[in-house]
């Protein structure tokens, strides 16, 4: 099996001299172009398969032409370039659009739910790689004079260059009053000149004449509970020169000394990603395209508001739903179910979300608030970025904030076994014990609080009180198909253990589908028969909490009392079928030092000479 350096590969430039149907435009310098799948290619050499090279002087091209999924888009650029190549996979993007008055991004559910940005006067525009709209200022800012679906009404808010300062800590927002947060006073006026570098993040609210608190109104993503007030988000950039030809888009979301940071898709480490057998169940790439297609992330961090502000376009309402989807993506990406040109609008839709959450971590925005999985879904999308551009910003933003839901809510036990459960709490060890030998999450107990995602704090067994049950059986249902994907994808994996996050949360989701519910050894000892509460005799002295931190220890144990056992099922919950599947195709080979699946492009994580990597914690 093949090593491969880490450093991005270089890229070859054969020769452009396509035997018949040349492309068609004008540039006055030499420039790169890589396409993929070109038509009007006849030879064979130069079809299915991604070309890099360099187009001669007076090369031409059609403004815009369509050639097989494929969009290339003449813009001009002021700084003496006459005309360049903005080229992206037409699937991948946003249905953006630029006349230079105005930009529009198109709703996939219904022309009411287009959001339009207009302009005083013509601006040089263009896309990004990723089909989201730039904006040229020419020195004197981007005047703005009107942006539908209209603010009013505390719907179809918008904002400008968010970052901490002006969203009271990525606490308060004006996108949307129904949910929480809801400051009308962070709402800007028009017109408004924005100057570069700068963001502008508008939403289309979803039944803004009604409410958002549940069922599925749309049909575009196959939510459960789908309870989100916005349909549509779409993000405006105002840019000081043109982007080059393979540019993301800035994270909406920055401070502003990374305001305006861009990244290029031309180092793209494309190689990395295997192609290990599919399953029936594999998603569509109309599926893992659309997952990916728009903006998600919108400036407030607070749990409950993060869920309702998701754009209901993109990705469903519950973090927890989007970490399995994206998991399925990651999965996708890692089959053969789509050639690499086939899978690049998805790639660079999981790069740009990546993109866009490490501009908002980098700012100050934390993903860690809430157990129940509302802040879940942002850690893997920032770790592809990394490893996809080998960004040392992102890897080093990685390696100093631990920040995620994903570090938060699966800490390390003893041996370093990775336990579902967030360690801070207001529930006292008393209520926990109580809980315990109640054997209830949810039903009430004397006054304590209800207990669906609170570690044990004694670092033994899995929370909550009825241990790997409620949020831990979601976590881990999600998390099943992120171990899978760190396994195929070792990069990923390998980026996360040197993330301040860890990797705990790849291992959680192996260790769920290899071993099920952690419950043993646990050294805490049981209370006594026929006790039903922590009033028994004896708590805190022969049996219980130590008071210092710790329990007594002895036998029988705690777990022995307990109706979950070791092993019993976990992750059942929010586990999509495809992830089931290819965990049931690839989950041993993926882990294998001497026969690794065919397909994937190089040893397992740990399977390395010097592998700095121990084998799981739990082996």
């Amino acid at each position: 099996m093949r090593r491969r350096d880490p450093t991005p590969p270089r890229l070859r430039s054969p020769s452009l001299a396509p035997r018949a149907g040349r492309l068609r435009s004008t540039i006055s310098e030499a420039g790169d172009i890589r396409h993929t799948n070109f038509s009007a290619i006849s030879d064979p050499i130069y079809r299915h398969r991604t070309v890099r090279g360099r187009l001669a002087i007076g090369a031409r091209l059609t403004t815009q032409s369509q050639v097989r999924g494929v969009c290339v888009r003449q813009f001009i650029v002021a700084s003496g370039l006459v005309a360049s190549l903005a080229l992206f996979a037409a699937d991948a993007a946003s249905a953006a659009e630029c006349d230079g008055t105005s930009a529009t991004y198109k709703s996939v559910t219904g022309s009411s739910y287009d959001i339009t940005f207009r302009f005083d006067r013509t601006y040089t525009c263009g896309k990004y790689v990723n089909g989201d709209v730039w904006v040229l200022d020419p020195g004197s800012g981007v005047r703005l004079t009107g942006i539908t679906p209209n603010a009013s009404g505390g719907r179809n808010g918008w904002i400008v260059n968010p970052n901490a300062s002006n969203t009271d800590g990525f606490g308060k927002q004006a996108f949307d009053q129904r949910a929480s947060g809801y400051e009308a006073g962070l709402l800007p006026s028009l017109p408004l000149t924005v100057s570069a570098p700068g963001s502008v993040i508008k939403v289309a609210s979803d039944n803004p004449g009604g409410d958002c608190s549940g069922g599925n109104d749309t049909g575009a993503v196959d939510n459960k509970d789908d309870r989100s007030c916005v349909r549509q988000m779409a993000v405006l950039t105002i840019v000081a020169t043109a982007p080059g030809a393979q540019a993301l888009r800035p994270p909406a979301i920055a401070s502003a000394a990374r305001r305006g940071t861009t990244f290029s898709y031309a180092n793209a480490r494309e190689s990395l990603l295997p192609a290990v057998a599919a399953v029936g169940s594999t998603i569509s790439k109309a599926e893992a395209e659309s997952r990916v297609r728009q903006a998600r992330l919108l400036p407030i961090e607070t749990e409950i508001p993060a869920d309702r502000l998701r754009p209901e376009e993109a990705v469903p309402h519950w973090g927890t739903e989007v970490a399995s989807a994206d998991a399925d993506v990651l999965l996708w990406l890692a089959s053969n179910a789509a050639t690499i040109a086939e899978k690049r609008p998805t790639i660079i839709g999981m790069i740009q979300v990546g993109i866009d959450n490490w501009g908002a971590l980098e700012s100050g925005m934390k993903f860690d608030h809430g157990g129940g999985g509302n802040q879940n879904s942002h850690y893997a999308p920032v770790l592809f970025a990394a490893i996809m551009l080998w960004s040392s910003e992102i890897r080093s933003t990685l390696a100093s904030n631990n920040r995620f839901y994903e570090f938060k809510m699966v800490p390390r036990g003893h041996n370093g076994v990775p336990l579902f459960g967030r360690m801070t709490t207001n529930i006292s060890a008393k209520c926990q014990w109580d809980r315990w030998i109640a054997g209830t999450n949810d039903g009430t107990v004397g006054s304590c609080p209800l207990n669906r995602d609170v570690a044990d704090p004694y670092g033994y067994i899995d929370g909550p009180s009825v241990p790997g049950t409620s949020y831990a059986n979601a976590t881990a249902g999600a998390a099943r198909g992120l171990g899978l994907a760190g396994l195929l994808i070792p990069e990923l994996w390998e980026e996360a253990e040197r993330a301040a996050a860890g990797a705990a949360i790849f291992e959680f989701g192996r260790r769920s589908w290899e071993v099920g519910t952690w419950m043993e050894p646990d050294q805490c000892k049981a209370w006594p028969t026929g006790c039903s509460s922590t009033s028994c005799g004896g708590y805190g002295s022969t049996w219980g909490d130590n008071g210092s931190g710790g329990c007594i220890k002895g036998t029988p144990s705690r777990a022995s009392k307990m109706s979950r056992k070791h092993g019993d099922a976990i992750g059942t919950d929010r586990h999509s079928t495809f992830a089931k599947d290819m965990i049931a195709r690839h989950g041993v080979c993926a882990a294998s030092c001497s026969a690794a699946c065919p397909g994937m492009t190089r040893e397992p994580v740990g399977c390395q000479a010097g592998a700095r990597l121990a084998p799981p914690s739990w082996r």
